[in-house]
């Protein structure tokens, strides 16, 4: 393949088959070609190929996916793997590598990767496989439906990154609060927030809840959006609808809490380096993925025996949002049957448990409940939110879409815009990139 095209970093590791030991991992996802004489068991007949694996990881998953990859080589001699990790323009290099028809084989995708490259003819369609169709039922549905491109399964959950609420008990009960009882209702939450949160004239010392106001703005737009039990755009992904009742309810709130609540503000100091909100103090509540729990457990040990976490709020009902990253397949890999294999692997749910400790995400599994890592207390309330979870709808120009949205978010949440304008503004720029076919 032409490197000049695809930049990748300098970390790249082929793996052979140099043992056999543990081949009989993949004997019952292998699809080779069986051999033997009779009243032998069929030997598996490996396609002697490299395949080509981009990973948008490095260190320190790095080396639990090269671990993971030299396994699967030495099970299946003689086919080969080569991992890359790839850093920076990640997507970029992708597309470019696709478009000179040299790109990888199997590779990850975060966010709006899935439609992104299957609107492009640069995913394989993997419902058809058998060995696809056998797993399909210990996937959450919802994150089985966030891999799809028009109907068409084009990857595979490799990880959930999902928002739930993490907070601290001791600024809790400082409020005169039951630390074990996390509000159930968003009214609830305010009530407490505005107990909570400290000010210094204009300067806000603590936050009641770090009320999202950036780039992840949009996430919990939408979210309370899907709590009322509408949808933020029409089935076909024809219209926008989000500038309709439930989203100016969605809006209000947001602006009620920050301009007359008072329980967070638009601007305030950036956390510590190598700290968050919730190690720093400076906010009470904040929606966000596992990775601020483990971050307390390593960076401030003190403060994270005062952590704990709950389940979303709720409007009319509870729905959050969930993201994460995908495994694909190449539309034209060098073997399909040896690339199906590897994507199964990667997605056993032992080594996805891996990754997750390493990346602050839960597994996709339904069979991961019993592991160590998700039955930790302050770990499962994010893999039991994966059942009420929604994803970025599958259109090729979401990410485009949501940059419109976050911007117009902005300006309302800023006093800069009311609530209906600013949703009307941004229906009509997401409007622009719904109409564009891909």
């Amino acid at each position: 393949m032409s490197r000049s095209l695809t930049c990748p970093t300098r970390r790249r590791v082929v793996f052979a088959g140099l043992t056999t030991a543990g081949a009989a991992v993949l004997g019952a996802c292998g699809r080779g070609t069986p051999s033997g004489s009779a009243g032998e068991a069929p030997k598996l007949v490996r396609p002697a190929v490299t395949l080509e694996y981009w990973s948008r990881w490095g260190p320190p998953t790095a080396e639990v996916e090269e671990g993971r990859v030299a396994e699967f080589a030495a099970a299946n001699v003689p086919t080969r793997v080569e991992r890359t990790t790839m850093t920076g323009s990640y997507i970029e290099k992708l597309n470019a590598a696709f478009a000179a028809g040299s790109g990888p084989d199997v590779y990850t995708v975060g966010g709006s990767g899935v439609p992104n490259f299957a609107a492009k003819g640069a995913a394989l369609t993997l419902e058809t496989y058998a060995a696809v169709q056998k797993d399909l039922a210990d996937f959450f549905p919802a994150t089985i439906e966030g891999s799809k491109y028009r109907g068409k399964l084009a990857g595979l959950p490799y990880i959930v990154d999902i928002r739930e609420m993490i907070y601290r008990k001791d600024l809790f009960r400082e409020a005169g609060l039951d630390a074990e009882r996390f509000p159930d209702t968003w009214q609830a939450l305010r009530d407490g927030a505005k107990r909570i949160a400290k000010w210094d004239g204009q300067d806000l010392r603590v936050a009641g809840f770090d009320v999202p106001n950036g780039t992840n703005a949009h996430d919990f737009f939408l979210t309370l959006v899907e709590q009322q039990g509408e949808h933020p755009f029409s089935a076909d992904l024809s219209k926008p609808t989000f500038n309709g009742a439930a989203g100016r309810v969605a809006l209000q709130l947001m602006v009620d809490m920050l301009h007359r609540d008072r329980i967070d503000a638009i601007e305030r100091p950036p956390a510590p380096p190598g700290q968050n909100v919730i190690t720093a103090g400076q906010a009470a509540v904040t929606w966000a993925s596992a990775g601020q729990v483990n971050a307390a457990r390593r960076a401030a040990p003190e403060i994270a025996e005062h952590v704990g976490t709950a389940r979303i709020p709720r409007l009319d009902k509870r729905v959050t949002y969930m993201g994460g990253t995908n495994l694909m397949v190449s539309a034209k890999p060098k073997d399909a049957a040896a690339a199906i294999d590897l994507l199964l692997f990667l997605t056993a749910p032992a080594h996805v448990e891996a990754i997750c400790k390493i990346q602050n995400g839960v597994p996709p599994r339904q069979s991961a409940a019993g592991t160590p890592y998700v039955r930790d207390p302050l770990i499962k309330v994010f893999f039991d939110a994966v059942a009420y979870g929604w994803s970025y709808p599958n259109h090729a120009y979401y990410t485009e879409i949501r940059e419109a949205i976050n911007t117009e978010l902005a300006a309302a949440l800023q006093l800069k815009k009311a609530p209906q304008a600013a949703l009307d503004d941004a229906a009509r720029a997401s409007q622009d990139f719904l109409a564009r076919t891909s």
